[in-house]
């Protein structure tokens, strides 16, 4: 496309960006570079730039314009180019190839680092592309997605780059092969960009791989076998144990039967507590408690309650 263009379509982002300024981009190599082409019976040349060189452009604009905690040297914006392509090369050959053992070569663009961000009592954790280039590179590939979906440049989003196992059928025998889903964009309460790496299952994966059926959630929502944590806890009776990762409800019976009942459709304030119904639903309770004290979820533990809801078949992920 000519330059004309090319300004025409970073215009219809909001953004402008002089000629000669893109030029020098591309002689940096910060952006795709142009070639220059002659123009058949004519005097005179003009630029041609690739259809990348759009995104490519509003991501440098964006990383210089916009307050990002971060250096915008070009050495270091082609410091983090590096590896935002690097990580952009990873996906595209695992699609090419299908072999999840390339996954390995992003978390390899991951580095151990300490700081504050990280949740006190636990000051190490892993950036992409470390520190120092953390913050350019997540708003770098933050601001190519926008631009492929048509996102306003200015939303803050969460970009969760999604994996899933399914079920597949080779040479008439059943497998379950790791498959891309694509990235998908998210409104983000934060102040900044995120990105996310997530591994799913469909359901029929996780049965064929676990050998046992998946949890209904919204059935298990229904009966009362789920207890939401939300504003209206009573936080005095949970407690976490970090070390053991455990999170701990005591004494949640009386609690645990208003949500059978309401799982069934009664009003827990019309039943009596001497009634058959509240009986019944208390020894649903008990049973669910398995005479423990208070109710103990282990994070992680799949074997005994199954995949979460966001890792089941047809959740947001997988739209």
């Amino acid at each position: 496309m000519k330059t004309t263009e090319l300004s025409k379509k970073l215009r219809d982002l909001g953004i402008t960006i002089p000629e000669h300024r893109l030029c020098r981009w591309s002689r940096e190599g910060l952006i795709t570079s142009h070639e220059t082409k002659g123009r058949p019976g004519k005097a005179g040349r003009y630029a041609s730039w690739p259809d990348d060189a759009v995104e490519q452009a509003a991501a440098i604009y964006v990383l210089r314009q916009k307050n990002v905690a971060w250096k915008t040297s070009t050495r270091a914006l082609l410091a983090a180019k590096k590896i935002v392509t690097r990580f952009y090369e990873i996906i595209e050959e695992f699609c090419k190839t299908e072999d999840w053992q390339v996954l390995e070569d992003l978390y390899e663009l991951y580095e151990a680092v300490e700081s504050r961000l990280f949740l006190a009592g636990h000051p190490t954790g892993y950036m992409l592309g470390g520190l120092l280039r953390q913050p350019a590179v997540i708003k770098w590939i933050a601001t190519l997605e926008k631009v492929r979906r048509d996102e306003p440049l200015d939303t803050v989003a969460r970009v969760v780059f999604c994996w899933t196992q399914h079920v597949v059928q080779v040479d008439g025998i059943e497998s379950v092969r790791l498959q891309y889903n694509g990235p998908v964009i998210f409104s983000n309460s934060a102040d900044e960009d995120m990105i996310t790496l997530h591994f799913g299952f469909t359901n029929e994966a996780r049965e064929k791989l676990s050998g046992q059926k998946p949890i209904d959630w919204n059935e298990a929502n229904r009966e009362g076998a789920v207890i939401t944590l939300d504003n209206d806890t009573d936080w005095d009776s949970v407690e976490e144990d970090q070390e053991r990762q455990l999170l701990i409800i005591r004494d949640p019976l009386f609690r645990l039967v208003k949500k059978v009942l309401e799982g069934k459709g009664i009003d827990p304030t019309a039943v009596k507590k001497d009634s058959q119904e509240w009986q019944d639903a208390e020894k649903l309770a008990r049973l669910m408690l398995k005479g423990y004290e208070g109710i103990i979820f282990k994070k992680a533990d799949r074997t005994e309650w199954g995949a979460p809801p966001w890792e089941n078949e047809g959740t947001d992920f997988e739209k």
